[in-house]
């Protein structure tokens, strides 16, 4: 798994489905839901142009049409979209009781890779209809999500008192 974080602590989340019912907190059309996906789907894969499995290695814009293979079988989730960070996570316990998890810090893209006997020579991430999915060198992206990174309120407080000026400091954050 490759996962791009701002702070290397606290909880990421992944999306379990395929779908979005707001953008900027109004409803969405189908379209414009396709159209974020497809977007998401390769600025995702973009993001990891420089990670070391990528170096070397071309994404040629024709490659976002396989959005769609990705997303009809909930392999492509966004859980995170502008104006979302701030918010609370909570973990259910049981029906009637929910545990504060820790804030939405921001977006964190997010590959699942498989190890493959088979590798890809080539130097670009090809499609492998075989498989349904993008393959790189001897790996197979089975995932591709656009999660989110939370931290607890003491790490938040720990970052904050950190840089701040020394004159100046949080005593304590209340929910």
């Amino acid at each position: 798994m490759l996962i791009s974080i701002k702070f290397p602590s606290g909880i990421v989340v992944k999306g379990i489905s395929s779908s979005l019912s707001q953008y900027n907190n109004e409803p969405v059309t189908q379209s414009k839901i396709n159209e974020i996906f497809e977007y998401y789907f390769l600025s995702i894969l973009k993001e990891f142009k420089h990670h070391e499995l990528f170096q070397n290695i071309e994404i040629e814009p024709d490659i976002k049409k396989y959005w769609t293979n990705y997303k009809l079988n909930n392999c492509l989730s966004i859980v995170t979209l502008m104006g979302d960070s701030g918010a609370g996570f909570f973990r259910m316990l049981d029906k009637n009781d929910l545990e504060f998890v820790g804030i939405n810090i921001g977006s964190c893209p997010m590959i699942i890779l498989s190890e493959s006997n088979i590798k890809n020579n080539s130097n670009k991430l090809l499609w492998d209809e075989s498989i349904g999915k993008l393959r790189l060198g001897k790996y197979i992206i089975d995932e591709i999500h656009r999660g989110s990174q939370l931290l607890p309120i003491n790490q938040i407080e720990e970052l904050i008192n950190r840089n701040l000026p020394m004159s100046i400091r949080v005593n304590e954050i209340t929910v």
